[in-house]
């Protein structure tokens, strides 16, 4: 044999060493990154030499015959190496067999297998709590689509292996993100827990600390949320909640792995406790866990920080719960009580609903993910859903801003049934849910009304949009008249038992009680949409186009049914007046019809203003805006601009001025609820714009008056500002 031709040694080994543990001669531990390399900073590479490939291809092969020759990397090396594969040949051979393919399909899962293990092994891809211990499983592991190797029976599943390959590529993340293992858990007395730290030394860093109230007042704090505010949203299930508390301070106190969608759901109830908290009349019983109202209060802006400390940290690296997703509901209705619509609270619907999606709420009812449902989890994920999207919908059409019109979920993007008309109690998972008819009256009753409701507001949105070009147009007015078909239609055929008039002179002690608060609730929601859906044809005068009458008459009409009802629940002598001024949804509804009364006295029967404020409903609506101004911002600057536009109508109309808003005040009897005049700052250190008001209450009305032009005009009052400072208003 020629000594130029160069002759490769029979018995030399593969390559088994990196790059640069070969350049070095240094000893290499397998799997890389390899010792060496990782002291050192370096990049651990492994390119075989052609000699290695050649010896390798006859162990690997992929197919048989006459098909492709495609060469593979072998599949026990790390997912950081750089493989440096030889061209891909394609000889002119016969079309591959059926079973090429499968074998190829075979070895290509293999390979997808082997990728997963290594990825779960360097990152933190997902963690499980499962009885207390970590457990990190790949998106893989915990779909047993993509488990153990199962016979290949189609070349068709090559695309479901591309598709999981690029979730795998996706789950990595770049850094550690601080979950909530990194946040520390302590119980101490709730009177004490303000004065606590947030922040205590641990390892030598500072490290986030959560307090929660004892195990003993956590239950009182849920007795008092179910009892006040839990039927008017009813998206927990109430006989479970119970063990749902005593499994997370089990958790605590046993140093156990946490559960976030468990802490997340408590902290958000113990806030909207605190919000809607009432003492007794002594306030100092034995075992009470607030000495006032106030203090109470005081510690709601407390709880909603920690409600987002916690659920900052669970969405890191936590698997979703529903858990989770029911404590961001409640906890947004807690946000939009305090702060109205703000940008906060939208944030945190559209959280809920994203995760909602994650969590495979929008398709529960698929024929693919039905099947061996639990019976509860099931009936409560439709639930929390249908929340949401209700929402989503009322908000569409009712308050104004960026998001006015727009909704996030469509019917057609979801398959989901609306939930069953059932008791709580009659919830078993091991017996079919029975619904009972509309008429009969359930812990649901109430929430399907509001959804019923919430439908015909996404109409209502839907035609707006469509319509938008031709607000001029007779199609337009027709499609409100149609609308308000549909509201009235509701109003006049709700279950009996919502009907208010059935409640008129009637005890609440009958055991009747929460279906009257829930009356009341949907009484005005269904008359604030259709104030709001007339508002625009309010202050047409005669010129105008004779047929919105029937839209002026219909929105008086409700501002009116509004102001009712809130005096039969005054007369009533029901706990829940105490905490009803404490509701976004209730004051809106108030200032609502406050606006449109006080738009249709001073429009159409300035005359007769001075009486109507004296007494009537017009009165009564200013005396429930300026009780409620000792915590409503919103109240005082609104309260404020309806005293300067009587001002000034007064002066329009020749009438004596009176001296100052305190004395127009003393005109009006006072409520039973009636408060201080002046707006504290429980709230103040709780983000978000405050909407300072300008000006003080000590102001004359006559100074106002007299500083107005004279030459204004009865219709040059920019009523729409009352509406934009009302809808935009950071605090309720």
């Amino acid at each position: 044999m020629s000594a130029s031709v160069p002759r490769e040694r029979a018995s030399r080994k593969g390559q088994f060493s990196c790059n640069f543990c070969r350049a070095r001669k240094l000893r290499c531990d397998r799997p890389l990154p390899c010792t060496s390399c990782r002291s050192r900073g370096k990049t651990c590479e492994f390119n075989p030499t052609p000699s290695t490939l050649k010896s390798q291809q006859p162990r690997t092969p992929i197919s048989t015959g006459q098909s492709p020759q495609i060469l593979l990397p072998q599949v026990d090396q790390s997912p950081f190496l750089k493989v440096t594969s030889p061209p891909v040949s394609f000889p002119q051979t016969t079309a591959p067999t059926h079973v090429d393919l499968l074998a190829e399909i075979q070895a290509l899962r293999k390979i997808t297998q082997d990728l997963e293990q290594r990825v779960v092994q360097n990152s933190n891809s997902q963690q499980l709590h499962e009885n207390g211990n970590h457990i990190f499983i790949s998106e893989a592991d915990s779909n047993p689509k993509y488990g153990l190797p199962t016979p290949v029976s189609s070349h068709g599943q090559v695309s479901e292996i591309v598709s999981h390959l690029q979730l795998v590529s996706m789950s990595q993340i770049s850094q550690r993100l601080v979950g909530v293992d990194d946040i520390v858990f302590k119980i101490e007395h709730i009177r004490a827990i303000p004065q606590a730290p947030t922040f205590i030394a641990q390892l030598g860093k500072p490290t986030a600390c959560v307090w929660l109230p004892t195990h003993a007042e956590a239950k009182v704090l849920l007795a008092h949320y179910i009892a006040s505010i839990s039927c008017i949203q009813h998206i927990i299930h109430q006989p479970s909640m119970s063990a749902v508390i005593n499994d997370a301070y089990k958790q605590i106190e046993g140093q156990q792995a946490l559960k976030p969608g468990h802490i997340i759901m408590l902290l958000s109830i113990i806030a909207s406790a605190t919000h809607v908290w009432v003492c007794c009349e002594d306030g100092k019983s034995d075992g009470a866990l607030f000495l006032s109202s106030a203090q109470a209060h005081a510690q709601t802006s407390m709880w909603i920080k920690a409600s987002h400390t916690v659920l900052n940290a669970a969405q890191n690296n936590s698997a979703i719960e529903l858990e989770t997703i029911q404590g961001i509901a409640i906890l947004g209705c807690v946000v939009c009580n305090i702060e109205g619509v703000s940008l906060r609270y939208r944030s945190l619907l559209s959280t809920a609903m994203l995760l909602g999606r994650e969590f495979g709420l929008h398709r529960i009812d698929q024929k693919s993910t039905a099947k061996g449902a639990v019976t509860l989890r099931t009936e409560m994920s439709r639930r929390v859903w249908w929340y949401l999207v209700a929402t989503d919908w009322l908000m569409a059409a009712r308050f104004g801003g960026s998001g006015e019109g727009v909704y996030q979920t469509h019917p057609h993007h979801m398959t989901v049934n609306k939930p069953c008309n059932i008791n709580d109690s009659d919830i078993v998972d091991t017996e079919p849910l029975r619904s009972a008819p509309l008429d009969q009256p359930t812990d649901v009753s109430y929430f399907l009304q509001r959804l019923r409701l919430a439908e015909i507001s996404r109409s209502i949105v839907d035609h707006n949009l469509i319509n938008a070009t031709s607000s001029n147009r007779p199609s337009y007015y027709a499609h409100i008249m149609a609308m308000d078909f549909e509201l009235d239609l509701m109003i006049q055929n709700v279950p009996s038992f919502f009907n208010l008039d059935n409640y008129i002179g009637r005890s609440q002690t009958d055991g009747t009680g929460t279906i009257f608060i829930q009356a009341y609730m949907l009484n005005s929601m269904m008359h604030l949409q259709r104030c709001k859906l007339h508002l625009a044809y309010l202050t047409s005068g005669p010129s105008d186009n004779p047929a919105y009458a029937a839209s002026r008459d219909a929105c008086l009409k409700s501002a009116h049914q509004i102001i009712r009802a809130e005096s039969q629940l005054l007369q009533s002598g029901h706990p829940f007046i105490q905490i009803r001024l404490r509701l976004a949804a209730i004051l809106y509804g108030i200032f609502m019809a406050s606006i449109v009364l006080l738009m249709d006295a001073c429009l159409h029967r300035p005359a007769t203003l001075e009486q109507e404020i004296s007494s009537g409903d017009l009165a009564e609506a200013l005396r429930m805006i300026r009780d409620v101004k000792s915590h409503s911002l919103a109240a005082a600057t609104l309260h404020e601009s309806l005293m300067q536009i009587v001002a000034r109508y007064r002066t329009q109309q020749r009438l004596p001025a009176i001296g100052s808003p305190e004395h127009l005040e003393t005109q009006l009897p006072p409520t039973p609820s009636s408060g201080s005049a002046r707006p504290t700052s429980d709230y103040l250190d709780w983000g978000g714009d405050t909407g300072v008001l300008t000006g003080t209450f000590g102001n004359g009305v006559d100074q106002q008056a007299n500083g107005l032009d004279d030459s204004i005009f009865l219709d040059q009052v920019q009523w729409d500002d009352l509406f934009t400072g009302l809808a935009s208003s950071s605090f309720f």
